[in-house]
């Protein structure tokens, strides 16, 4: 079925992505993602290597300048945020296979010197499920947003607080006694810039996923502009390497065909990556890629792949199967 689907969406390259690979998941990514366990990104990716072809950032560079061919049915696997479980769990998978691939990072948080605001929400969402305390909890729906009356409010008020109220977070974690600072240290969630030089050097190719995480579309264009390059300058100044690629956080929904064509035409960046699964872009340098986390932790790869097919086929009839960007 997976063979037929691929020919006749024809589609040449496929993106899956993650964020971490962990038998126990950490408590910053516990209440985020349906994070694979060891065993399953391993069949992921032995059900890979089966039907696809492993590809690096230069040949997906290359191909979209039209410079050469891809190999038949080729995957390229990128990872966002720099997290320690890529160093631990990941590559050495993808190093035993042979696999290259590309690891995003926000660069704020390299060396573990600031944390997520969405890694916030997911330690005080834990301990508000975890704290016997219901009191202490209820008095804070009282002292943040008066709306909030029960447990379940306060936890889905922090699931939603947006960039641009992340300081909320460290308000909630104040009033609970939560130190991110102590967490940072000793969790040490993110990769060092030590560690990361040591993945380059194993073919790992190193990008930009943004200085601190924002989603885009709720920035003017200053910020847009400043989160690129400040987040590709450090790359550039930290790794030796020909093609600047950045990965759009959270998603690049809302970007318009004007904002592509000013970060590529002024070179700003070579590459860039979506999150909206197998689907076309008018950004020729823009390509979707599959979020593997989306889906619940339980879902092979294989189905997910089949329902990114279908849903890439089901859409066609109506033109929605590519991204047409506003100007």
């Amino acid at each position: 079925m997976i063979q037929l689907l691929r020919n006749l969406t024809n589609r040449q390259l496929i993106l899956p992505f993650y964020h971490a690979v962990a038998d126990n998941i950490p408590v910053h990514l516990k209440h985020l993602y349906n994070v694979r366990s060891i065993k399953q990104f391993n069949d992921d990716i032995d059900f890979l290597l089966k039907h696809y072809t492993p590809v690096s950032l230069d040949d997906v560079y290359n191909w979209l300048k039209s410079k050469n061919k891809l190999p038949k049915n080729a995957f390229l696997l990128t990872f966002d945020d720099g997290l320690r479980e890529f160093y631990t769990n990941i590559f050495p998978v993808l190093k035993s296979k042979n696999i290259p691939s590309v690891l995003f990072v926000n660069t704020a948080f390299v060396d573990n010197k600031e944390l997520f605001f969405r890694f916030k929400a997911s330690l005080i969402i834990d301990f508000i499920k975890n704290n016997r305390n219901h009191k202490l909890v209820l008095e804070a729906t009282k002292v943040f947003e008066g709306i909030m009356t029960t447990i379940p409010d306060l936890k889905t008020f922090v699931a939603k607080v947006q960039y641009l109220h992340r300081k909320v977070l460290d308000n909630l974690a104040d009033f609970f006694g939560i130190n991110f600072t102590d967490y940072l240290q000793k969790q040490q969630p993110y990769l060092t810039l030590n560690e990361l030089k040591e993945l380059q050097n194993n073919s790992v190719y190193i990008g930009s996923h943004s200085v601190d995480h924002p989603l885009f579309y709720l920035l003017n264009d200053d910020e847009k502009i400043y989160q690129i390059t400040e987040s590709v300058n450090f790359i550039n100044d930290n790794f030796s390497q020909k093609i600047s690629a950045f990965s759009f956080p959270f998603t690049d929904f809302g970007l318009s065909s004007s904002f592509f064509n000013k970060i590529f035409s002024e070179n700003l960046i070579d590459i860039s990556f979506g999150t909206a699964g197998i689907k076309k872009d008018s950004a020729k340098f823009n390509l979707q890629r599959i979020p593997i986390e989306d889906y619940n932790s339980d879902t092979d790869i294989n189905s997910i792949l089949l329902h990114q097919y279908l849903y890439f086929m089901l859409k066609a009839p109506f033109f929605k199967n590519k991204i047409r960007r506003v100007k």
